[in-house]
């Protein structure tokens, strides 16, 4: 599968690691949903596209819970506005 990352997505992935590099960064790369059917026997390679990078933490810590509701606010935010 080949990924291609935006020029923007790739520079604020990167800034956000330089700038807590003594953490860890959790966060979403998000892209836009693909269309058709996808299966057959074109014989081209899979390739997904990286548009935005959404930054969640930066730091230690108990992920789960955060995570859930960081997602139930990312779902709120791109699908229902």
């Amino acid at each position: 599968m080949e990924v291609e990352i935006s020029p923007v997505a790739y520079e604020l992935l990167a800034l956000h690691a330089v700038r807590f590099g003594a953490y860890q960064v959790d966060g979403l790369l998000l892209g836009p949903k693909e269309k058709g059917g996808g299966g057959g026997g074109g014989g081209g390679k899979e390739k997904k596209v990286v548009a935005e990078v959404l930054p969640l933490f930066h730091g230690p810590g108990p992920l789960a819970p955060l995570l859930e509701i960081a997602l139930m606010q990312v779902q709120y935010i791109f699908i229902y506005i």
